[in-house]
This record gives C-alpha cells, structure tokens and sequence, in this order.
C-alpha cells in the first residue's frame, strides 16, 4: 500500500491536504518444489474504504460508499483534507476492508496562521 500526500510545508490552519492511497496485493507464487517467486503487486480495490481523520475539532468517518472519498482507477483512492479550525496534530488513518485489508495511518501537525 502507498500513500501520495499533496501537503504544502509548513501546513497551515485553512490549507486543504490531499491523500492518493494505492492499494495492492502482492503477487506471490511457489512451485511444486517450494522456490518462491515475487511479481509486481496487483492493484485492488478494498471491499469497504473509509478514512478516518482525527484533530481538536474531533474525529469525522468518511466513506466510499457515501462518495465522501472518490476512485481514480482500480485500487487508487483520493480524499481531500480540511484543516480549517484545526490547530495541532492531525491524523488521517486509511481502512481498507475485504480483498485488500490493510490500516494505514500518517499524522501532520497543522501550524495556527501566524497573525
């Protein structure tokens, strides 16, 4: 699984984050005699996709299913973050469900406007 974060440095209260998660499998083989193999991991979709993001302002649940998080292709998630009133640490944590079940979690820390 990989996570692309678009954040400016330093973050600002007010500025939008955004996070493209890649889920994937690997793509593991043994034969007959035991010798392993690896290929390219295979990009999948979760069964369920929710992120979860948590800050002073609380914890907020957002979905797939709601269309709170939009697919870019197969396996390949986008979510656009607020931090507006948020001052602090923020935290985003990834759940992928089903056929590619992995958590995933980043924190930024959200630096109040300087005025």
């Amino acid at each position: 699984m990989t996570i692309v974060s678009e954040v400016p440095s330093p973050v600002w209260a007010g500025t939008a984050i955004t996070e493209v998660m890649v889920f994937a499998v690997p793509n593991v083989a043994v034969d007959a005699y035991g010798n392993v193999s690896a290929g390219l991991p295979t990009l999948t979709d979760p069964t369920t996709v929710t992120v979860k993001v948590s800050s002073n302002e609380g914890t907020f649940t957002y979905t797939y299913a709601l269309a709170q998080i939009t697919k870019l292709a197969v396996g390949v998630y986008m979510i656009d973050i607020s931090t507006t009133g948020v001052v602090g640490t923020l935290t985003v944590e990834w759940i992928g469900t089903g056929a590619c079940a992995v958590p995933n979690i980043h924190t930024y820390y959200v630096n109040a406007l300087p005025l």
